[in-house]
C-alpha cells in the first residue's frame, strides 16, 4: 500500500536534492572563479614588476641615478620568480615556448646591465648602443607581459562568461524539474482532493452512500473508512430519528383512530345484539344481513388496524412503483377524524397515477403535511391536493413566490417527473419563519403530546423523505394559504409492477 506521506517526504527529498546539487555546483563554479582571478593577480604582480623595472630604467637611462641598478636588478629577480613559480599558468596563457622565450629575454636584459656602470660615467663616455639596446629589451619585455596581462584579462572574462550561463542553465533545469515534480504531487496529492471534494459534495446534499477511496494510499484509504464509519453512525441515527418522529406521530394518531374504530366497534356490538335478541324470530334473510354487517364492519377495523401497524412498523427503504390515490386514502385513513372535526379535503389526482416511492415513507410525508395544514389552518380549513405528470404545465405558479428547497431539482432533466401540490386556505406562513420551515426542530407550536403541539421535525423528515426518493421539495405562502409542491421521479406504466 502506498502512503501519501512517503510520495510528498520523496517530492521534497528531490528538491531538496537538486537545491543541493545546484548549490554544490555554485560552489564549485565559484571556486573555480576564484582560482582564476588568484591566477590573475599573479598575472598583474608580474606586469607591476615590470613596470616598476622599466621605471627605474628610465630613471637610470635619463638622470643617471646609481641607486636606481640595484632596483632594476632585484624587480628582474621578482620577475623571473614569478614566472618560474607559475610555470603552468604562463604556459597556458602563451604556451611553453612562449615562456621559454620571455625568460630568455629577461636573461639578455639582465646581461644588459653588467656594462651599465658605464652609463654613470657621464656623458662624455655615453655609449648610444647600450643605451638603446636596453631600452629595446625593455620595451619587448613590457610588450609580452602586457599581452600576457591581457590574454589572462580576457581569458578571466571568458570563464566569468560561461560560469554565468553555466549557472544560469543549471537554474533553469532546476526550475523545470521542480516544476514537474510539483506538477506530479498536484496529481498525486490535489487532483485526489478534488475527487474527494466531489464526492463529498454529493454527500452534503443528503445522498449517504458511502465514499469509495480515491487512490491507494493508505491516508485515503484510513480517511475514507473513518468517514464510513461517520456515516454509518449517522445513517443509523438518522434512521431512529426517523422513527422517533412516526411514533410521536403515531402518538397524536391514536386518539383519531381509537375513534374511528368505535365506530365499526359498536356497529358490531348492535348488530349482535340484535342477532341475540331476535335470533329465534327474525328471519333467515335478516340474520344474514346482521351477519354481513358484523362482517364488513370487521374488515373495516381490520383494515383501519393494518394501516396503523403498516406506518408504525419500522421497514427497510422499498421503492417500488404505487398508485398514488391508494397512498392518499391511506395516510389519510388514519387522518379521518381530525378531518371531520375541522377540515374537508379535496383529492385531484389522475386516474392510475403511479410514482415510485417507498409507500410507508410516502404516507409519512403526507400525513405530516396534511397534519400541518390541519394544525395551522384552524376550523374549517379547506386542503386541496393535486398531482401532475411530467410534460403538462407546472401545477405551481413559480413567477415571483419565494421557495425554499431546491423545486427546480427535475424540471429541464431528461427523466420524467411528477409534481404533488398540497394547498390549504389558512393563515399562511410568515416570511422571517419560510427560510427556518426545513430546519431540525424547529417549529412554531409549543412543545407536547397532544393535537396542536410539535417536535419541530415532521418537515425536516418530509424533505429528507423526498430527498431520499432524490426529489426534491418547496414552499410557498401568503395570507390566503400555503402551498407545498412535490417533485418525484415518475414511475413508467409499462415496465412497472404497480402496487395496489
Amino acid at each position: 500500500m502506498t502512503s501519501l506521506r512517503k510520495k510528498i517526504t520523496l517530492s521534497y527529498s528531490l528538491l531538496a536534492g537538486l537545491i543541493f546539487l545546484l548549490s554544490v555546483f555554485a560552489y564549485a563554479d565559484l571556486l573555480f572563479l576564484e582560482s582564476h582571478i588568484e591566477e590573475g593577480s599573479v598575472v598583474t604582480l608580474l606586469k607591476d614588476d615590470v613596470l616598476e623595472m622599466r621605471r627605474h630604467e628610465k630613471n637610470l637611462l635619463l638622470y643617471r641615478t646609481p641607486e636606481t641598478l640595484p632596483q632594476i636588478l632585484h624587480f628582474l629577480q621578482q620577475t623571473r620568480q614569478n614566472l618560474q613559480s607559475h610555470q603552468s599558468l604562463y604556459s597556458s596563457l602563451v604556451g611553453a615556448n612562449g615562456l621559454t622565450a620571455l625568460l630568455a629575454e629577461l636573461k639578455i636584459y639582465e646581461e644588459l646591465f653588467v656594462d651599465a656602470p658605464s652609463l654613470l660615467s657621464g656623458p662624455d663616455t655615453l655609449n648610444p648602443v647600450l643605451f638603446n639596446d636596453i631600452r629595446k629589451q625593455g620595451h619587448i619585455i613590457s610588450e609580452t607581459v602586457n599581452k600576457l596581462a591581457l590574454d589572462e584579462r580576457l581569458s578571466l572574462i571568458s570563464m566569468a562568461n560561461r560560469s554565468q550561463w553555466a549557472l544560469a542553465g543549471a537554474i533553469l533545469i532546476m526550475a523545470l524539474l521542480a516544476i514537474v515534480i510539483g506538477w506530479q504531487m498536484t496529481r498525486l496529492i490535489s487532483r485526489p482532493l478534488q475527487q474527494l471534494e466531489k464526492r463529498l459534495a454529493y454527500i452534503a446534499n443528503g445522498r449517504f452512500d458511502f465514499l469509495k477511496p480515491v487512490t491507494q494510499d493508505q491516508e485515503f484509504i484510513a480517511f475514507t473508512k473513518a468517514f464510513n464509519r461517520m456515516l454509518h453512525e449517522l445513517d443509523l441515527r438518522h434512521r431512529r430519528l426517523l422513527q422517533a418522529e412516526k411514533l410521536a406521530s403515531l402518538g397524536v394518531l391514536v386518539s383519531g383512530v381509537a375513534h374511528e374504530l368505535n365506530n365499526p366497534l359498536g356497529n358490531i356490538s348492535s348488530s349482535c345484539q340484535l342477532l341475540l335478541e331476535e335470533l329465534d324470530e327474525a328471519k333467515p334473510e335478516q340474520q344474514q344481513e346482521w351477519l354481513q354487517q358484523i362482517d364488513n364492519e370487521t374488515e373495516r377495523a381490520r383494515n383501519i388496524v393494518k394501516t396503523l401497524l403498516d406506518y408504525g412498523q419500522k421497514r427497510e427503504f422499498n421503492r417500488q412503483a404505487l398508485l398514488l390515490k391508494d397512498i392518499l386514502d391511506k395516510s389519510l385513513l388514519l387522518l379521518r377524524n381530525q378531518l371531520k372535526r375541522s377540515a374537508t379535503i379535496k383529492l385531484d389526482i389522475p386516474e392510475g397515477f403511479t410514482i415510485r416511492a417507498d409507500m410507508q415513507r410516502m404516507q409519512q410525508v403526507f400525513i405530516n403535511l396534511v397534519r400541518n395544514a390541519l394544525n395551522a389552518g384552524g376550523v374549517n380549513v379547506q386542503i386541496n391536493i393535486q398531482a401532475s405528470a411530467a410534460g403538462q404545465v407546472p401545477l405551481l405558479d413559480e413567477e415571483g413566490i419565494q421557495f425554499v428547497g431546491e423545486s427546480h431539482c427535475l424540471m429541464g432533466q431528461m427523466q420524467e417527473y411528477c409534481e404533488i401540490v398540497i394547498t390549504d386556505n389558512g393563515p399562511g406562513i410568515a416570511k422571517d419563519v419560510m427560510r427556518k420551515i426545513f430546519d431540525p426542530f424547529f417549529t412554531t407550536s409549543e412543545p407536547g403530546h397532544g393535537a396542536g403541539h410539535g417536535t419541530g421535525l415532521g418537515l425536516y423528515i418530509v424533505q429528507e423523505i423526498i430527498q431520499e426518493h432524490e426529489g426534491c421539495i418547496g414552499v410557498s405562502s401568503s395570507d390566503k394559504g400555503t402551498q407545498f409542491v412535490i417533485r418525484l421521479p415518475c414511475a413508467r406504466n409499462s415496465g412497472d409492477d404497480v402496487y395496489e
